[in-house]
């Protein structure tokens, strides 16, 4: 069976701080999922804030190859799944990034992917031009809270 690399880009609250809510069903965000998934192994994340990083690390994630908060030195691209869980405003460009680097087979990217109508075309064009496997990350509808309170609405 094969496993895949993964990363996080991006540690706020769906890419990693759910994830210590106890309160929330398991997985609650990207670190989770990648952890939980038996053919994924969760290698780098990255986060411009130390106290994040800190987080992360003290959870002792025995699969992390690198925790940084130097996205151009990171080695997402080396990865074979990322995800990109950054402020709106970064999105476009690290899907760009990530897609232009050669080594990245699937990017899972946080709503919006951009602020415009062009950047989000350019961030589109770059993936397919790529060939990369390119999903926005937003429905929810499935998710246990949501799905009971569907429930509750309709009774």
């Amino acid at each position: 069976m094969t496993t895949y690399r993964a990363a996080v880009i991006g540690l706020g609250r769906i890419g990693f701080t759910m994830e210590q809510d106890q309160l929330r069903p398991k997985p609650a965000t990207h670190v989770g999922a990648y952890l939980a998934h038996p053919r994924t192994s969760l290698v780098a994340v990255c986060d411009e804030d130390q106290l994040k990083l800190d987080a992360v690390f003290s959870s002792q994630i025995s699969s992390l190859e690198e925790v940084t908060d130097d996205i151009d030195a990171m080695l997402a691209p080396k990865c074979a799944i990322v995800s990109v869980a950054t402020p709106l405003e970064t999105h476009d460009g690290i899907v760009r990034w990530l897609a232009q680097s050669g080594d990245v087979k699937a990017i899972i990217c946080e709503k919006p992917l951009a602020l415009t109508m062009e950047d989000a075309t350019a961030a589109r064009n770059a993936v397919n031009h790529a060939g990369v496997l390119f999903q926005i990350g937003f429905m929810r509808r499935y998710d246990p809270p949501y799905a009971d309170a569907k429930r509750r609405i309709e009774a």
